[in-house]
């Protein structure tokens, strides 16, 4: 193909009038591309598609580690949650959870950082993170420079969790908050 596109800078007339014609064909001239909405659309149901289309890829998070779970099936009974650590892998990110139980305040902290694997701090520096409860956010905040962030005073539950990257989000999806 590039050979084309240096015959072409020759300034072939031939060939420069070869391309015209096929240009014009109605066949080229009229096809629409397929990875955007049709002009035919009304234009709110047009912004309402690009919208959709332009949204960061998601990447759903797997769980790697969960230290909970060790003791669990070693038969331990603990004197109560003081800390669990979660590692989790999606795509390539590994997001590493803190939750770290206040029993006075019945609830717990969320400690992380989301490290990328072969890529840039600046993919993660200032992301936005949601914790979700039935798709509605619950809590949220930002991650520093080096993709760290804390949420404080979360409530036992089940919740989402999402991070907003540069140009993706990592889902964690099914994360238990217990203080039993």
């Amino acid at each position: 193909m590039e050979a084309v596109h240096d015959h072409l800078r020759t300034g072939c007339r031939d060939c420069h009038a070869a391309l015209r014609k096929i240009e014009e064909h109605p066949a080229v001239r009229d096809r629409q591309d397929v990875r955007r909405p049709p002009q035919s659309l009304d234009p709110s149901d047009r912004r309402e598609i690009e919208a959709l289309l332009n949204q960061p890829k998601r990447i759903p998070a797997v769980l790697v580690v969960d230290s909970g779970a060790e003791g669990r099936l070693l038969g331990f009974r603990g004197a109560g949650p003081a800390s669990r650590h979660l590692l989790y892998r999606a795509g390539n990110y590994d997001i590493d959870l803190s939750i770290d139980y206040v029993d006075q305040m019945q609830s717990a902290s969320i400690i992380g950082q989301s490290m990328p694997q072969g890529a840039d701090l600046d993919t993660v520096a200032d992301g936005e993170v949601q914790l979700l409860k039935d798709s509605r956010v619950s809590s949220a905040t930002r991650m520093n420079e080096f993709g760290e962030f804390i949420l404080d005073g979360v409530k036992p539950d089940v919740y989402d969790l999402r991070l907003k990257l540069k140009d993706e989000e990592v889902e964690i999806i099914g994360l238990t908050i217990s203080v039993e």
